[in-house]
């Protein structure tokens, strides 16, 4: 091999290198975040242990759907950026609504299990039926 092939060769390799680093990271590497890792970030944002694996999958569902799953694989991740904030905040008001913002409007993900009706124990959705004849009995305390 001759002089000038080693130089050509390592003049092409250290451009290479150079154009793959100035590309933006989704073009070569797109992220994605699973359930059990969007329920994990989920509980530690709205300190909640007991969220339902079955929600988080559909509100998961939903934020990719929305083109989130990387952005919430860097949450998740503690890859902090300009838009974990409204994004954190976005993954908290579902939890607590039931509802999440889509782009023809808001889509109910759930009503019953939302995280409202927990911070208000002093109330139930409305609709929702403890038993029969429960309005009839004395509230406790």
């Amino acid at each position: 091999m001759t002089i000038d092939t080693r130089r050509r060769r390592l003049l092409l390799g250290t451009a290479g290198a150079a154009l793959t680093a100035l590309l933006p990271l989704p073009l070569y590497a797109e992220r994605e975040i699973g359930v059990d890792a969007f329920l994990a970030l989920s509980q530690k944002l709205t300190e909640k242990p007991e969220l339902d694996h079955s929600l988080a999958a559909a509100y998961l569902k939903a934020f990719k759907a929305l083109g989130k799953g990387p952005a919430l694989a860097d949450l998740a991740d503690a890859h902090p950026n300009a838009a974990d904030k409204a994004l954190a905040e976005a993954v908290i008001g579902a939890w607590y609504t039931g509802l999440i913002s889509v782009d023809s409007g808001l889509r109910l993900v759930t009503y019953d299990d939302a995280l409202l009706w927990q911070s208000m124990d002093y109330t139930k959705p409305p609709g929702f039926c403890d038993s029969f004849g429960a309005w009839a009995k004395a509230p406790a305390g």
